[in-house]
């Protein structure tokens, strides 16, 4: 059985990706994914809960770093992990790979003691670690961005903002507004972040992707018999993908956030019709039948027929 614990894939996707495939495709390719041929055809996805595996849409074909290094260089899983570790193995590789530090977000616990960090570098690249010499964080302490900042606020009766990541909570936290996240972008939330905000006044903004909605929605669920108040803010007027710091950088002013957070509707939970966001209709998974070509398993669907008093007046 081979042994692959020595790799954080999602952090090798990205450089892994480029050292195999080239320069991506930048007009396609975004935050969360990396896109390769002249029509995007091929995407590497370098964060979110898919990160570290890549789906070719034009062969229909995809599956994680390993069968992308096979595919590329050849051979099998095996020696796939050969090559993996002869360029990027252990942990000192992986970090050596993923560029120059270029942002360090510090966790804090309670009383303000540092539990681990996340590092920024680029390539863009997300990584976490204890400290400089210790890059494991096994058994760490699962705690929400700027906790100390978080307590005061739900103690002074604030509104708290949550958001996709420690950058934009820094954004608006140097704006006056207290905000937090959690590690590992979205989909990461545990209920473990939501415990710390017992009786909070919460509003959750969410990154304008389908990744930012199902985050929103766990996140409120969540909270929903923990905090006081729970509201999901849209902001209006962004492009896909885009958070609240492209918001502020269009130029709304933080009195405006303010005043949508004001008029944002308390969340409930409710059952939704799935979405399907524009340019990720190759994700779909395909279609269940009840009734093949008639009626799809989950869609609602309306079944009607003549009345039997309309059958007698034609006859």
């Amino acid at each position: 059985m081979m042994d692959t614990a020595e790799f954080n894939f999602a952090a090798l996707a990205e450089p892994v990706a480029r050292e195999l495939l080239g320069a991506p495709n930048a007009r396609l390719s975004c935050k969360d994914e990396l896109r390769f041929g002249s029509n995007g055809s091929l995407k590497v996805a370098i964060s979110g809960k898919a990160a570290g595996t890549f789906t070719d849409f034009e062969n229909g074909t995809g599956g994680g770093l390993l069968d992308l290094i096979g595919r590329e260089v050849g051979g099998d899983r095996k020696s796939a992990t050969e090559w993996l570790r002869k360029h990027y193995g252990a942990h000192e590789p992986v970090r050596r790979s993923a560029g120059k530090i270029v942002a360090i977000y510090p966790y804090h616990d309670e009383n303000g003691q540092v539990l681990f960090e996340v590092v920024r570098k680029e390539p863009k690249t997300f990584l976490q670690r204890r400290s400089e010499t210790d890059w494991s964080v096994k058994g760490v302490r699962v705690v929400p961005y700027r906790l100390p900042e978080v307590i005061e606020a739900i103690a002074m009766e604030r509104a708290v903002f949550i958001v996709e990541g420690e950058k934009d909570a820094d954004r608006l936290h140097s704006l006056g507004i207290q905000a937090t996240c959690n590690a590992g972008g979205a989909g990461k939330w545990t209920d473990e972040h939501a415990a710390f905000l017992h009786s909070a006044d919460v509003v959750i903004i969410p990154d304008n992707d389908k990744a930012g909605e199902d985050h929103s929605e766990k996140v409120a669920r969540s909270l929903k018999d923990v905090a006081a108040r729970v509201r999901i803010l849209r902001l209006i007027g962004l492009d896909r993908k885009g958070d609240v710091s492209d918001w502020l950088d269009a130029g709304n002013r933080i009195e405006q956030l303010h005043e949508l957070a004001e008029t944002a509707p308390d969340w409930r939970p409710a059952s939704r019709l799935p979405l399907t966001w524009l340019g990720e209709e190759d994700n779909v998974p395909p279609k269940k039948w009840l009734v093949k070509g008639t009626i799809g398993r989950n869609d609602l669907s309306i079944v009607h027929a003549p009345s039997r008093r309309q059958e007698l007046l034609r006859a």
